[in-house]
């Protein structure tokens, strides 16, 4: 999974980087690989701010651009993109999810927080309990 990103040079030299998907997602690195490897722990952060202020995420390309840059998310965070959307929608919290599942609070924060390590049929379960099925597809 992808979102697109605008790369810049600063009048100092540095790459700056937009993500136009996420407007409030700026961030800067002294050359340009550096620049892309800080937009990905931009765009966390990013999201992390959504889940925070319990708003949508913009769903991610599911291929790179074709043209143009963009920074790569693990399908692990997809699929938790995905449940913070689909609880949205439900208007369900994490406490009534926790209920659904019958779990602990802090074990259903987990599934809403892109950086720690999930178990993918956690989330599948947390899906499946919103009446939602998680899908995973290849592609070359």
């Amino acid at each position: 999974m992808f979102y697109a990103v605008k790369l810049s040079k600063d009048t100092d030299g540095a790459w700056l980087v937009d993500v136009p998907a996420l407007p409030f997602v700026h961030t800067h690195g002294r050359t340009r690989e550096a620049a892309l490897a800080r937009a990905v722990e931009a765009v966390l952060t990013g999201l992390e701010m959504l889940v925070d202020d319990k708003v949508e995420i913009p769903r991610p390309l599911q291929a790179a651009p074709v043209r143009g840059d963009a920074v790569r998310l693990s399908a692990l965070v997809a699929a938790k993109i995905e449940l913070h959307n689909a609880m949205l929608a439900q208007r369900v919290g994490k406490y009534r999810l926790g209920k659904l599942l019958d779990w602990h609070l802090p074990q259903v924060d987990r599934l809403v927080d892109f950086r720690h390590q999930s178990k993918l049929d956690q989330i599948e379960q947390a899906l499946t309990a919103l009446g939602r099925r998680l899908v995973v597809t290849s592609a070359a």
